[in-house]
């Protein structure tokens, strides 16, 4: 139907908005970027296991684990500004996941090479 107001052009047509059903991109606490978060925080024991067992290749492993934690952190990063994702526990969630996967890597790491010499500087 044409209208008056906008000289007789009939206005554009408008998409009805939609409920999102695809929960991957929802905004509560069950979507993708926020899974791959959860799973950031479930890979730092199995990282510390890694680093402590005695196997010969676990310096590679060890790596693989922490190559596969950063590539997730980029991925749920990109995901959330792509699908314009925000909640409250993955604002939380991600730098929390970040800090605690360096963090433990950093200070197992410093404890399995620490030379005694290094140790009794720092202690003093």
């Amino acid at each position: 139907m044409a209208s008056k107001e906008n000289g007789g052009a009939s206005p554009l047509p408008t998409e009805p908005s939609q409920p999102q059903t695809n929960w991957m991109a929802s905004n509560g606490l069950w979507n993708l970027p926020n899974i791959l978060s959860m799973a950031r925080v479930v890979l730092i024991p199995i990282l510390a296991a890694v680093l402590y067992s005695p196997l010969p290749e676990r310096g590679f492993i060890a790596f693989l684990i922490f190559l596969v934690a950063s590539v997730t952190d980029f991925v749920d990063g990109y995901l959330a500004r792509k699908w314009k994702i925000e909640s409250p526990f993955g604002a939380f969630l991600d730098p929390v996941a970040d800090k605690l996967m360096v963090s433990t890597t950093l200070v197992i790491l410093c404890k399995l090479h620490a030379s005694p010499p290094a140790a009794a500087a720092a202690a003093a």
